[in-house]
């Protein structure tokens, strides 16, 4: 497998996934994606909510086939300016 230690900071995408497996990991679920700087062909992905072994970052190319993960849709991440305006209204 590819060194995957290091993300890009400039690739960070949130999208619901879907896998039509019946297990209890399955289902619809959201992920965040984003990229090696040594190889930016690659998808890493981290789905949310995950316990035991699979936790963690994984390779999205890695188990789309095995798991039978499809992208749904995406979620918009808000920019710098929405998570300011999110932390000042917190302060008050």
């Amino acid at each position: 497998m590819t060194d995957i230690t290091e993300e890009s900071p400039e690739h960070r995408e949130v999208w619901f996934i879907y896998s039509p497996l019946d297990k209890s990991w399955a289902n619809l679920r959201i992920a965040t994606f984003t990229k090696p700087i040594n190889n930016p062909e690659l998808d890493l992905v981290v789905i949310h909510n995950e316990i035991g072994g699979r936790v963690g970052v994984r390779v999205w190319q890695d188990i789309i086939g095995r798991e039978q993960w499809v992208k749904v849709r995406q979620i918009k991440v808000p920019d710098a300016a929405e998570v300011m305006a999110a932390s000042l209204k917190a302060l008050v």
